[in-house]
């Protein structure tokens, strides 16, 4: 997804703070001329944000040998089912392959056993059709783990997006944490 620019410090951390080694991930972190120092009234999101002059973005990268940078997810997306954190990246990637796929977003929801469990939430093709059992047959056939296989899949009309286009996952997790309540 990109690489080192000039003037610009990146380091790759794990959840104590430590440096990573090369094609491990963790949070990016950046120093430099680029950054700024804070928000503006907002001194609690600044000083979980802003540490000792670094600037912990959030995003879940792995940093190949020749400095190569891959964004494997957003720290705040991950999903922890059993103890295991999941990038919903990689299975979104994944779904995205489907044919009868329009778009993907994987969330995590709560779950008494396992702290969460994951669902695929997924738009179709017009005409198209999926269900469970295939969609984890096929994900399974693809390479992907066994914990790693949503337990769930909500077929939708649309995935709520910012101005710009982002899916919310926070809303469609209310949306479905909702729905469950009713």
């Amino acid at each position: 997804d990109g690489t080192r620019v000039a003037h610009v410090d990146i380091e790759v951390r794990d959840d104590r703070g430590d440096q990573v080694g090369p094609d491990q991930p963790g949070e990016l972190a950046i120093r430099g001329p680029n950054t700024c120092v804070g928000y503006f009234d907002d001194p609690e999101r600044t000083a979980v944000t802003f540490v000792d002059g670094w600037v912990l973005s959030g995003d879940l990268v792995t940093e190949g040998r020749d400095g190569s940078m891959t964004v494997v997810g957003r720290k705040k997306e991950i999903i922890i089912r059993g103890g295991i954190n999941i990038t919903p990246r990689e299975v979104e990637e994944m779904l995205a392959l489907f044919p009868e796929i329009e778009r993907a977003a994987v969330v995590g929801l709560p779950d008494d056993r396992l702290g969460e469990r994951m669902c695929a939430c997924v738009v179709l093709h017009r005409g198209a059709s999926l269900d469970l059992p295939t969609m984890v047959g096929r994900l399974s056939e693809g390479g992907l783990a066994t914990y790693k296989l949503p337990e769930r899949l909500e077929v939708v009309d649309s995935l709520p997006t910012t101005a710009s286009g982002k899916i919310t996952k926070h809303e469609i997790v209310r949306t479905l944490m909702q729905a469950e309540s009713e």
